[in-house]
């Protein structure tokens, strides 16, 4: 691959680029202006080449492609994520729902106990100690 010096420029109009920069350095306004003008036409031209563009644009493709494979990767991987999310919310209402059921089992066995116990007439089931308490059903059931 040529350089830039061995581009389209020459070596001739890079040693009068460096002839122009050595001459910029002077007091003259007016010629100065007019190097620094001579001297930007001619990089210009340099950078434009054929042989300076074609890494510009190999890089501009590259980029390019490195962009829409990212846009791609990107994209994938949100939709899988809002498929493992979707799915992990699914899972975790069935475990709310798995817990409230136990919650409530516990509820029914304790009130068919308390319902056992109303219908035997029993407060206390009857123990070591001695027979259970008996509901109070009128006043003269009190002590």
């Amino acid at each position: 691959m040529p350089s830039l010096r061995e581009g389209a420029a020459g070596e001739q109009e890079v040693e009068e680029l460096e002839d122009a920069e050595a001459l910029d350095n002077d007091d003259t306004i007016g010629d100065s202006h007019y190097l620094r003008g001579k001297r930007f036409k001619k990089l210009f031209k340099l950078l434009s080449s054929d042989v300076v563009q074609q890494p510009v644009q190999r890089y501009r493709t590259h980029t390019l492609f490195l962009v829409l494979l990212l846009i791609a990767a990107h994209t994938g991987c949100f939709a899988l994520m809002y498929t493992i999310v979707g799915t992990q919310s699914q899972l975790v209402a069935t475990l709310g729902d798995v817990g409230t059921a136990g919650i409530l089992a516990t509820e029914v066995a304790t009130f068919s106990r308390t319902l056992n116990m109303h219908y035997s007439n029993m407060t206390v089931p009857d123990g070591p100690g001695g027979p259970g308490l008996r509901l109070a059903s009128s006043p003269e059931d009190l002590p």
